[in-house]
């Protein structure tokens, strides 16, 4: 059986709050730029305009069925390939 060592736990304190902050920042972004692109595909998809409605269309179709583990790897390890991409970017 395990014991656990509590006296050892306030020292990664620090880690665990910068670990937070940088989970809500990342959630912040990622929900008003996902927001914001999900509102315009939406009124693309809407419109009387037929290649505006099968561009967006054909971008939701697209990205519900790529696996996001798939898409997160590529952005960060293809584009990462070609030009120096932020992690905290690419996380977005």
């Amino acid at each position: 059986m395990y014991t656990w060592h509590w006296e050892q736990i306030p020292q990664y304190f620090p880690l665990i709050a910068a670990a937070t902050v940088r989970t809500v920042q990342i959630s912040v972004v990622s929900i008003v730029f996902g927001s914001i692109l999900g509102a315009a595909a939406g009124l693309c998809r809407v419109q009387p305009i037929r290649p505006l409605r099968l561009f967006a269309a054909s971008y939701v179709e697209l990205l519900r069925n790529i696996p996001l583990m798939l898409v997160l790897y590529l952005i960060y390890f293809g584009m990462g390939a070609f030009f120096p991409v932020n992690p905290f970017w690419a996380s977005v």
